[in-house]
């Protein structure tokens, strides 16, 4: 009898701990709106709302020449020099451009080297002429990182930075809240 009576207390307490330690579901939020509703109202939204703006692209021809140094890879690693149009956006845009590029023959291999890159903006077809030629094969660093990669190395290490500086204004806010202290428990005797 006393060990039924110790089992079944037990079993009281044992399901007593498990269902405190189980949290609570989250209530869900109730849904003000069925999908029919939703629709139509994204639907009046997009239509008194324009597409997106139209760039302001350059009114006369633009030319842009860099000269750029790749990899073996063919990843362009840095820009050595350029010369520049009289459009800024034009300018930073084919900059950008120039970074990214993979320079490869048309079998597919990279070749370790400098570069002309020629940037040729037609306001009438509205188009821009990229042209890619070969100043000089080897001369370079084959092993250099991308320009691309390292940008993005750079930026990692930002954010891991900004992370850390992050974590330590939140241990700080936490250690500067006051704390409750702990209740004295009576002796046990």
């Amino acid at each position: 009898m006393r060990a039924l009576v110790a089992s079944t207390v037990l079993f009281f307490a044992l399901t007593t701990i498990v269902a405190r330690a189980a949290p609570t579901p989250a209530p869900e939020p109730e849904p003000t709106m069925n999908a029919q509703e939703l629709n139509q109202r994204l639907k009046e939204a997009i239509e008194h709302h324009s597409a997106l703006p139209t760039p302001l692209l350059p009114s006369k021809p633009e030319h842009v020449e860099f000269v750029v140094e790749t990899n073996k890879k063919g990843q362009v690693a840095r820009v050595r020099s350029g010369k520049e149009s009289q459009d800024a956006m034009f300018n930073a845009m084919t900059y950008g451009n120039a970074l990214q590029t993979f320079i490869r023959t048309e079998d597919g291999r990279a070749i370790a080297g400098t570069y002309r890159l020629s940037y040729d903006y037609s306001p009438d077809t509205k188009n821009v002429q990229r042209s890619v030629d070969l100043i000089q094969a080897g001369g370079v660093n084959p092993d250099a990182i991308g320009a691309v990669d390292d940008m993005a190395k750079i930026n990692a290490h930002k954010e891991m930075e900004d992370y850390a500086a992050w974590k330590a204004a939140i241990a700080k806010e936490h250690a500067a809240k006051p704390h409750a202290s702990p209740t004295p428990s009576p002796a046990r005797t």
